[in-house]
């Protein structure tokens, strides 16, 4: 337990230090148009990898976050990283489409939070349409109605906003349908009983249809397999993301895969 102790406040110092010294990493996962394989764009990932800790899995740093409120800072952090590289991307001509950065419960719940991604994006010169925030739904149902005015606000931006881990929040379709959504991101636990469960296959596919009715764009995560991808895209599911096209890259790693596969670039 003692060790346990020294490990999470060790961690807390470190991820206070990496924040500040610039010491973390920013992945970019492709996701793809399911009817072109056209690039549709990316979701920034953050990674930790500690000098002393060694490489720290996201649940591990972020939930820490979370509980010691430092996912403030670190959500401003990860913010100024992506409108730097979407700067750096625009000057050298990569195609990148859009990015999409997840948002927690407590940075969703700061009141200053559409304040200061506007004034992130200025800093930068990025225009508000070529980012996405994602929000889990969890977060999104604890109080649709402050749900509904954040969104609100931040979309009057210019800025997306997508619901994460759809399905996993136990949110009703009527409260889905009174939120001002652009994007559904069906959760991958039910992506991976695709073709093994026909409950889950057909909750997949209403969950899709309702999303159309709403005029909402369907992203599906953590796609790994060929048969999956095909299942989806007769579903009609519009954007797959996951190991079946592509891991999270490096930055550069990103520019050499977009090359490599004809999606645009330098």
């Amino acid at each position: 337990m003692e060790s346990q102790i020294f490990k999470k406040e060790k961690m807390q110092k470190n991820l206070k230090e990496a924040i500040r010294n610039d010491l973390l990493d920013v992945y970019y996962q492709p996701k793809i148009n399911l009817d072109s394989e056209t690039l549709m764009g990316v979701e920034a990932l953050l990674r930790w990898n500690d000098d002393e800790l060694g490489t720290i899995l996201p649940i591990e740093f972020i939930n820490l976050a979370e509980e010691t409120g430092i996912i403030i800072d670190l959500g401003r952090y990860v913010l100024r990283k992506v409108c730097k590289q979407i700067k750096t991307w625009e000057e050298s001509g990569v195609e990148y489409r859009n990015v999409a950065v997840n948002l927690s419960a407590k940075q969703f719940k700061d009141v200053h939070l559409p304040e200061y991604i506007g004034q992130i994006l200025n800093e930068y010169g990025v225009s508000p349409d070529v980012l996405e925030l994602e929000i889990t739904e969890s977060a999104v149902i604890e109080n649709t109605d402050l749900s509904n005015n954040m969104i609100s606000k931040i979309i009057k931006k210019g800025i997306k906003i997508a619901i994460d881990d759809f399905g996993t929040g136990y949110s009703s379709y009527i409260q889905l349908s009174n939120l001002s959504l652009n994007t559904l991101k069906i959760n991958k636990s039910f992506i991976d009983f695709i073709n093994c469960d026909n409950k889950k296959n057909l909750i997949i596919k209403n969950i899709i249809e309702f999303a159309h009715i709403l005029d909402m764009k369907v992203v599906a995560e953590g796609v790994e397999q060929e048969q999956q991808m095909i299942t989806l895209k007769e579903y009609g599911c519009d954007i797959i993301q996951g190991f079946y096209y592509s891991k999270p890259l490096s930055a550069k790693n990103f520019e050499e895969y977009i090359i490599l596969k004809g999606y645009g670039g330098k």
